[in-house]
């Protein structure tokens, strides 16, 4: 669910019987094998012996999460806060899971919370904070977000590109534009898709021949042809393409062309 982890071994100070304990250390001997079932299994056992067992709940939380069942994992990282009000990563993957069901305003509530309990993490959780707001349509705020993320962490391709993103999506081409370059000068981790985005910009300023061969060479680099053709349609319809004058007539003769040539 997200880039923390819990030290899910370490119950010795947490005052539970020896039951509990068993039924904790089967579900973490589960967990480790992706056996998810069985661990959830096992940890509602131990947490119906002892209610407050934190570090069972936790467990469970990420175990939900790992099989992308964010409603019960967002109540467990609720029943986290409950016991530790001030815990930063329960915050942090609340948000998460609240991103996930498509409740943009918890996630930005759990995560501006997170980075008040946590100011040394703060570039990973205004990444997300941004995202939020973006999802939200505050393009402005997400684009402050941004910005503070860049600002604490300016190696982190990921923040770049969402920078270029929301740019795009604002009709900032240059802007958009100078951070797509920069993430393919950077390495590979988002080139197919900042190259993708060069793509979207060639064509809004007129150069098809330009915005044709991005495409190509995005969906040359993309390891998964579906992935691309799913981004395609996404970004059409989350950049408003067709109103920044991207009609869809001819982007779906783009999407023809392209699925031709790779078939």
């Amino acid at each position: 669910m997200s880039k923390k982890r819990w030290s899910f071994e370490d119950v010795s100070n947490t005052a539970v019987s020896n039951r509990a304990r068993v039924f904790y250390n089967n579900a973490f001997a589960y967990y480790r094998k992706e056996e998810y079932n069985n661990a959830i299994e096992n940890l509602q056992k131990a947490i119906k012996i002892r209610s407050d067992f934190y570090e069972a709940i936790v467990l469970l939380g990420c175990v939900y999460a790992e099989v992308k069942d964010e409603r019960n994992a967002v109540e467990c990282f609720q029943r986290v806060i409950e016991l530790r009000p001030k815990d930063y990563t329960a915050f942090f993957n609340m948000g998460i899971g609240y991103s996930s069901l498509d409740n943009h305003e918890q996630a930005i509530l759990c995560f501006e919370t997170a980075i008040e309990l946590e100011p040394d993490n703060r570039h990973e959780v205004f990444h997300l904070l941004g995202m939020q707001y973006s999802y939200e349509g505050n393009q402005g705020k997400a684009l402050d977000c941004f910005e503070k993320a860049i600002a604490l962490k300016p190696d982190d391709q990921g923040i770049l590109f969402s920078i270029g993103y929301c740019n795009l999506l604002c009709s900032n081409l240059e802007e958009a534009k100078d951070c797509f370059i920069q993430n393919c000068l950077r390495g590979y981790q988002f080139r197919w898709r900042s190259i993708l985005g060069l793509g979207h910009i060639a064509f809004l300023e007129k150069d098809k021949e330009k915005g044709m061969n991005c495409y190509k060479e995005s969906l040359s680099l993309c390891d998964k042809v579906d992935s691309f053709f799913e981004k395609m349609e996404s970004d059409y319809k989350f950049l408003k393409l067709e109103l920044q004058g991207f009609s869809r007539e001819e982007y779906d003769e783009i999407l023809n062309l392209l699925k031709d040539k790779k078939e």
